[in-house]
């Protein structure tokens, strides 16, 4: 039988996990979304994991999976935002059958929605991605108060030598105050765009 996408699915429900890494850079969080299938190193699984490699490899969009050994066993991984969000982007449409591993891809996109926004140095918005990620019990290294502790340290760091704040901007139209028409908002220095930048 070819391999096809509901395939990989139940393959996925019976040995697989999805979750999002949280990595320390020093300077940030990054938050590295991974699904995995795991699989005993043998010949016969790292042949049905290049097939695997290679189906998925020819779907749309940004999807680069590899193969990882870990010791007697072997993960088939699909890894990172671009990779990850292509391929929740087809099996989502098989919601109904993710049965016990609803709420991890539930969660993962979720979390993917919000990286996809692309916007860097947005303190409440980490904070949000990982109040979704411990929403799910589990296992962790580090708990939930770690992390928030750590982003509060890295943005007091980043930005404790400068004022930054937001205020509203008025047209006058014959009163006092004016009618509302948007935001003024002055960054910190390192989050601002050189002279030679242009805002569009």
């Amino acid at each position: 039988t070819p391999l096809n996408l509901l395939w990989i699915l139940g393959f996925f429900i019976g040995d697989g996990n999805i979750y999002v890494r949280i990595r320390d850079t020093k300077v940030g969080l990054e938050f590295l979304p991974l699904f995995r299938i795991t699989q005993k190193n043998t010949e016969i699984n790292l042949s049905l994991y290049n097939k695997i490699v290679d189906f998925i490899s020819s779907l749309p969009g940004e999807l680069s999976p590899i193969i990882k050994k870990q010791g007697d066993n072997m993960e088939l991984q699909v890894y990172g935002k671009a990779n990850v969000t292509s391929l929740m982007n087809m099996i989502t449409q098989y919601s109904d059958l993710f049965f016990w591993k609803r709420w991890q891809i539930f969660m993962v996109t979720r979390v993917l929605a919000l990286l996809n926004l692309n916007i860097k140095n947005w303190l409440v918005l980490q904070e949000t991605i990982l109040e979704i990620i411990f929403e799910l019990p589990g296992d962790r290294i580090y708990p939930y108060e770690h992390w928030i502790n750590r982003l509060k340290d890295i943005f007091s760091e980043r930005f404790s030598d400068v004022d930054y704040f937001m205020s509203l901007t008025r047209v006058k139209n014959g009163d006092n105050k004016g009618t509302p028409n948007g935001w003024f908002v002055t960054l910190p220095k390192k989050t601002r765009n050189s002279s030679s930048s242009k805002i569009l």
